[in-house]
C-alpha cells in the first residue's frame, strides 16, 4: 500500500486498504475464538 502511496495510484491503496481491513477483522474473529479455545483447554492441562 506504501508503494501505491508513493506512486499516488490512490484508487490502489483504497482497494487495498478495503481488503487489508477485511482480512484483520476475519483473523481477529478467528483469533478470538483459537484464543477462547484456549481459555478452555488449558484448566485441563493444568489439572493432570
Amino acid at each position: 500500500m506504501k508503494i501505491a502511496l508513493k506512486k499516488s495510484n490512490y484508487e490502489k491503496v483504497k482497494d487495498l486498504s478495503d481488503k487489508f481491513v477485511k482480512v484483520c477483522k476475519n483473523l481477529c474473529d478467528e483469533n478470538k475464538d483459537i484464543q477462547e479455545s484456549l481459555k478452555n483447554i488449558e484448566p485441563e492441562n493444568n489439572e493432570s
